[in-house]
C-alpha cells in the first residue's frame, strides 16, 4: 500500500487535532510514494524537522522511519498474512481464529 501525500496530509490533520498516533498498526507494510518535492511540502505543512532516516527514504521504500518521525509514533506494528515483508504480526485476516490462540 503506498502513502500518498492525501493520506498524509489527513494523518497530519489528525495529528493536530489530538488523535494519538503513539501506537499504530497497518494493516499490510506502507511504501512511500512521495516524490522529494512532495516530501518538503509535507515538512512545511507539518512544520516539522524530519530525522534523517526520514528524509532519505525513496520513492516506493518502506514508509517506517517517515511515519515514526512525522508523527511521532512510538511502537509501529504491521500486520500481514506472511512475513514476507518484514510484518510484525502475522495473521489471515479471513481466518476465523485469533492469532497465538
Amino acid at each position: 500500500m503506498g502513502l500518498a501525500c492525501s493520506t498524509v496530509r489527513f494523518l497530519l490533520d489528525a495529528y493536530d487535532r489530538g488523535v494519538s498516533l503513539k501506537n499504530t498498526l497497518t494493516l499490510g507494510r506502507t511504501q512511500l510514494s512521495l516524490l522529494p518535492s512532495e516530501i518538503r511540502k509535507v515538512r512545511r505543512l507539518g512544520g516539522r524537522e524530519l530525522s534523517e532516516s526520514a528524509l532519505q527514504t525513496k520513492f516506493g521504500g518502506y514508509a517506517d522511519a517517515f511515519l515514526k518521525n512525522l508523527l511521532s509514533i512510538e511502537k509501529l506494528e504491521i500486520l500481514d498474512y506472511s512475513d514476507y515483508q518484514g510484518a510484525s504480526i502475522i495473521h489471515d485476516m479471513k481466518s476465523p481464529h485469533i492469532a497465538g490462540t
